[in-house]
């Protein structure tokens, strides 16, 4: 495996992660707009952090799909 080949299977999976964050943030935001949680164990509050999480992790992973592109 060349480092052509290397670099497009991370950024394969650098951009899939990326969408993964953007549908779960994309489903819990709505769940905490309209039920606050659906789950009687996660309060509101639980769903709020674990949203910051996955705003932070794809912020982390849009860096570091940032950084494959541009490396030469």
């Amino acid at each position: 495996m060349n480092k052509i080949d290397i670099q497009e299977k991370a950024s394969a999976k650098a951009f899939a992660n990326i969408t993964s964050c953007n549908i779960d943030i994309t489903q819990l935001s709505e769940e905490i707009k309209l039920y606050g949680s659906r789950y009687p164990f996660i309060s509101k509050e639980q769903n709020e952090q674990v949203l910051r999480r996955l705003k932070t992790e794809r912020k982390i992973w849009s860096y570091i799909a940032k950084l494959i592109e541009t490396d030469n």
